[in-house]
């Protein structure tokens, strides 16, 4: 599937949609996401966390005789747009508090999306994924750090 290279033909009235959806829901990231995630924000620098990572891996090698047993995970963001399940997002929303208009608008422009094929120039059907966030949407990574958000809380409500 890496040999794919998907164009997308969006509608003009969604890529305006979205950007204004883009616009009013910025600011509330900022307050909404923890301080620990730093990708597709203003003011936060990714880099930042090569720095924090080599200091947790610094520490777990330091500290071996502790009591405390310590683990670090690395998980792999590479295709985790395509991942996103609707339902969690807009479950994720509604429990962030966001307004059911707000939530409802957001759903109509996710599952927006179709595929079609064309083999050797001639076209042979079309998808329509069951989840995931369109990659080139301005909404998507801000809709994608909600997703990472809740996975954190729930990780971190497992450790508890």
């Amino acid at each position: 599937m890496n040999d794919i290279w998907p164009i997308s033909f969006c509608n003009i009235v969604a890529k305006i949609i979205g950007r204004v959806m883009t616009n009013r829901l910025r600011p509330v990231l900022m307050s909404i996401i923890s301080e620990t995630h730093s990708a597709f924000l203003p003011d936060r620098i990714i880099s930042d966390n090569i720095l924090i990572a080599h200091e947790v891996i610094h520490y777990m090698n330091n500290n071996k005789k502790s009591k405390f047993s310590s683990m670090a995970i690395k998980l792999d963001m590479s295709k985790a747009y395509d991942r996103i399940e609707w339902m969690f997002l807009e479950a994720i929303m509604l429990k962030l508090g966001f307004c059911r208009m707000w939530v409802e608008w957001t759903m109509c422009l996710v599952p927006s999306v179709s595929y079609s094929f064309l083999v050797n120039g001639e076209p042979r059907g079309y998808m329509c994924p069951t989840r995931g966030i369109r990659q080139g949407d301005p909404l998507s990574p801000d809709l994608f750090l909600l997703c990472r958000d809740g996975h954190t809380c729930m990780l971190r409500d497992a450790e508890q």
